[in-house]
C-alpha cells in the first residue's frame, strides 16, 4: 500500500512540474508575440521583394545564357528565390506570424499562396506538409505520417555509428 501512495504523490508532483512547464512556454510564447511588430512585417516585405527579384534575374540568366557559367548563376539565383519563398516567407506565413498584424495581409495564414507547388491546406497546423496516407521518403522508403516515426530504424542508417542497425536492434 505504501507502493501505491508513492505512486500516486509522484504522479501528483509530475502534474506540478507539468504544469509550471506549461506556464513557463505559455509565457515565452506571450513574450514573444508581444514582440512582432512592424519590423517583422517590413522585413518580410523587403525579403519577398529580394526573392521576386532573384527570380526575375534567375530565369533571365538561364533564358539568356549562352555559357555555362551563366547558366550556373542563374539555376543558383533561382534555387536562392525558391529557398526564401519556402524556407523564410512560406514557413512563417502558414504558422499565422504574421495574421495579426496590419500590413501584412498578404502574409496570412489563412490566405497566403506560396510560390511554390504545395498543398497549403494540408500545412495550416499540421507536422508535414502535404503528406498522404502511406507517403514515400526521396529515398523511396515507406513511413508513416507521424514525424516522431518517420522510419524504421531497420530503414535507416544510424546517424551516430555510420552504420545500418540490424532488424531488432535498438540504436544505442
Amino acid at each position: 500500500m505504501a507502493t501505491k501512495a508513492a505512486f500516486v504523490a509522484s504522479d501528483r508532483d509530475e502534474t506540478l512540474r507539468l504544469g509550471e512547464l506549461a506556464a513557463r512556454i505559455d509565457a515565452i510564447r506571450a513574450r514573444v508575440e508581444a514582440e512582432v511588430g512592424a519590423a517583422d512585417v517590413a522585413y518580410i516585405k523587403k525579403v519577398r521583394r529580394f526573392s521576386t527579384a532573384m527570380e526575375v534575374v534567375g530565369r533571365t540568366l538561364i533564358h539568356v545564357s549562352v555559357d555555362p557559367f551563366t547558366f550556373a548563376v542563374g539555376v543558383g539565383t533561382l534555387w536562392l528565390h525558391k529557398q526564401l519563398e519556402v524556407a523564410e516567407i512560406g514557413h512563417t506565413a502558414l504558422h499565422g506570424t504574421f495574421d495579426k498584424l496590419p500590413g501584412a495581409e498578404r502574409f496570412h495564414s489563412k490566405t497566403f499562396r506560396w510560390r511554390f507547388p504545395v498543398d497549403e491546406e494540408s500545412c495550416v497546423n499540421a507536422t508535414t506538409c502535404g503528406t498522404t496516407s502511406t507517403p514515400t521518403s526521396l529515398a523511396g522508403i515507406r513511413t508513416s505520417t507521424s514525424v516522431r516515426s518517420a522510419f524504421r530504424w531497420r530503414d535507416r542508417a544510424d546517424v551516430r555509428s555510420g552504420l545500418d542497425v540490424p532488424d531488432g536492434a535498438t540504436p544505442l
